[in-house]
């Protein structure tokens, strides 16, 4: 962050990793009145982050049942600057947001490559090897203010709750039909990238239980006649990962599906 900083002044660099104890410290001391299991989740959703850990617990304390929505819209958008105000940055955090890792080096670029250059996905006009460029500049600035995580070649955002706020950005515009797509598109995907943003991707739709736009397009790609409707879509590899993480979002709209499935097959 070098961009950052004040000529003249001498900075301490401290890593999140070297936060965590305080965080711990934070959650036993301030918050002894939750759950085991809520305290673990805002350890694991603050990501090492003092401000985050206090912000959650709050929300948590105050009777916020969804652990990791945060509103406070003003917080998360500084933590990605100014940079993140720009229009088409913005559309392209957006799409990161949609999977907890993606592939960013060496063989694994294709899956970069992929969500940058999908309409469905990324609704960025211009040459494709522009937007891939431009997606490389974005993700290169928000890893040195380790808005973005490596994990060996992929690349993550954090903390949660901003990767969450992001997520549900994209899917306020989303409709039923192009999420479908979207799921489509990944499924024509070769390996490991098909199974990988598979996960990726399931492992973030599963915590949007609380926006009723996710339940309300959730209802209708498992609705009659949708996609998922169909046991051999439900049978298959990604068709079965996507339908665990649909329970989560909207759990009697997935009773039904097998419901009617299971009386399909009587």
């Amino acid at each position: 962050m070098e961009q950052d900083q004040i000529t003249g002044v001498e900075y301490i660099v401290i890593k999140k990793d070297e936060l965590k104890s305080i965080v711990d410290e934070i959650i036993e001391t301030d918050f002894q009145m939750l759950d085991p299991e809520s305290k673990e989740k805002i350890k694991d959703f603050s990501q090492g982050i003092p401000m985050m850990a206090v912000l959650l617990g709050e929300s948590v304390r105050n009777g916020e049942r969804f652990i990791g929505k945060l509103t406070d819209k003003y917080l998360l958008d500084n933590l990605l600057g100014s940079q993140g105000k720009e229009t088409r940055s913005r559309i392209i955090m957006k799409t990161c947001s949609l999977f907890n890792y993606f592939g960013y080096e060496e063989e694994l670029s294709s899956q970069l490559n992929f969500i940058a250059t999908d309409k469905n996905i990324t609704s960025l006009d211009g040459d494709n090897n522009v937007i891939i460029n431009e997606f490389n500049e974005v993700c290169q600035f928000y890893l040195k203010r380790e808005i973005f995580e490596r994990r060996g070649r992929l690349i993550g955002m954090r903390p949660f709750p901003l990767a969450l706020s992001l997520a549900l950005e994209w899917l306020e515009i989303c409709t039923p039909e192009r999420l479908t797509k979207v799921i489509e598109s990944i499924a024509a995907l070769k390996e490991p990238d098909r199974t990988q943003l598979s996960e990726a991707f399931a492992e973030q739709m599963k915590y949007l239980g609380y926006s009723e736009k996710a339940v309300l397009v959730i209802e209708k790609i498992v609705g009659p006649g949708s996609p998922f409707d169909y046991a051999d879509v439900l049978n298959t590899e990604l068709g079965s990962r996507l339908f665990r993480s649909f329970v989560d979002v909207n759990p009697e709209a997935v009773a039904k599906n097998i419901s009617r499935n299971l009386a399909n097959k009587s």
